[in-house]
């Protein structure tokens, strides 16, 4: 009796913390209109140098447009804080897109963080999501290993969000 209260308390502890982590998601929309979630669209923590974006984890971000018109939208990163020294070409921020989630996904747009500042809003991507289609997209941030002062990047703090904001919607 003792082991299946137990089993149960870990397993409602488990589901509890599953719970929470999945309060990380951010949707941006109308309840019958065009929507965009994020998750997680946060990121507080340290950047490693990597050779390429492509092994790093991301935002995946699912745009819906369930209208009869294009919609356009727009990626930033709100910048919480960040370390001085991040503040560099050599930490950089790639968006890939695909028609699937769990398609093929190909480059759509980069830049670095070389102009951001704490507190500061910076744009990563302009977005348009055809009449009644889902387009995904992965937002990754990373610290370029190729450069000579990425070791130097290595254990300096970054908090960002990413959010996505609608910018023209059909009538």
């Amino acid at each position: 009796f003792l082991m299946l209260i137990i089993i149960i308390s870990g397993t409602v502890a488990w589901l509890t913390w599953k719970s929470k982590e999945s309060s990380l998601v951010l949707t941006v929309g109308e309840v019958n209109g065009p929507t965009i979630s994020l998750y997680p669209y946060q990121f507080n923590g340290t950047l490693s140098p990597v050779l390429s974006y492509e092994s790093v984890d991301y935002v995946q971000v699912e745009a819906t447009n369930n209208r009869s018109n294009e919609v356009k939208a727009k990626l930033f990163y709100n910048i919480k804080s960040i370390d001085s020294a991040l503040i560099s070409s050599a930490v950089k921020y790639t968006v890939t897109s695909s028609n699937s989630k769990n398609g093929t996904y190909t480059e759509y747009t980069s830049g670095d963080l070389s102009s951001a500042s704490s507190g500061s809003i910076l744009d990563v991507a302009n977005i348009s999501i055809p009449a009644n289609s889902n387009k995904f997209y992965r937002v990754y941030v990373w610290l370029d290993g190729n450069g000579s002062n990425s070791t130097a990047m290595q254990g300096k703090t970054l908090s960002i969000e990413l959010r996505a904001e609608f910018v023209s919607e059909p009538a």
